[in-house]
């Protein structure tokens, strides 16, 4: 059996690429936030940078958890099993209510969830969400809490179409890609959801596909030369 541990997961390759840039970018100006906030109620500079300097990190770190226990409300866990901090559910639920509505609209009926796939031919491995029947087609889907549906996530579910391809042949082949971002606006205080809405990107299309796929080799190409290198 071919063993396939080595494999680079399709988010590590693209993090090489994008480094979250978007996230990053955003939890800095968060700290940076807090810092200023600190040094006007009178800290000292010292004070405010000490108490800031953790701060991105722990606002991905949340962001992070917060979207974990939406994918497993997705997947049907019940809610005293998530792993949750104070606070989280005033994010969590609208997110998830935000996808109930979306099941609504859309006519959704999910097939299977968490589905590991991986490229033999290219070398490469992930997990991708779901699929799914979507308004009467057989779809691959996405979810993200994200505060915006990012370039990246083209290059990642390209590579999990070419990867649920070929190493999971379907008697009911997928028929498109659909990225589906939970939530509204935020609060800019406190990051919380606070409208029940949703954001769609559906890619549909070889053609296109293809293209977002090309890209997703060249970040590949990218992951590997640094990989020599270390």
């Amino acid at each position: 059996m071919l063993d396939r541990s080595s494999y680079p997961r399709v988010t590590s390759i693209l993090h090489e690429g994008f480094k979250d840039g978007d996230i990053e970018g955003w939890a800095i100006k968060e700290a940076f936030k807090r810092y200023k906030k600190l040094v006007d109620a009178g800290a000292t500079h010292d004070e405010a940078f000490s108490e800031a300097r953790g701060a991105s990190k722990e606002i991905m770190q949340d962001a992070g958890r917060r979207g974990t226990a939406v994918h497993h409300l997705i997947e049907g866990r019940a809610k005293e099993h998530l792993v949750l901090q104070e606070g989280d559910l005033a994010s969590v639920e609208p997110m998830y209510e935000s996808f109930l509505l979306w099941t609504k609209d859309r006519d959704f009926k999910p097939l299977a969830n968490e589905v590991p796939v991986w490229s033999d031919k290219h070398g490469y491995k992930g997990t991708l969400d779901c699929i799914g029947i979507v308004d009467g087609m057989v779809t691959l889907l996405d979810w993200k809490t994200s505060n915006s549906i990012r370039l990246d996530y083209r290059l990642q579910l390209a590579a999990y179409w070419y990867a649920y391809k070929e190493s999971r042949p379907d008697p009911h082949p997928i028929r498109m890609i659909r990225i589906v971002r939970f939530g509204g606006r935020s609060d800019k205080e406190t990051q919380v959801k606070d409208l029940v809405e949703y954001e769609e990107l559906i890619i549909d299309g070889d053609e296109e596909i293809a293209v977002d796929f090309n890209a997703f080799l060249a970040a590949k190409r990218l992951h590997d030369w640094k990989l020599k290198r270390k």
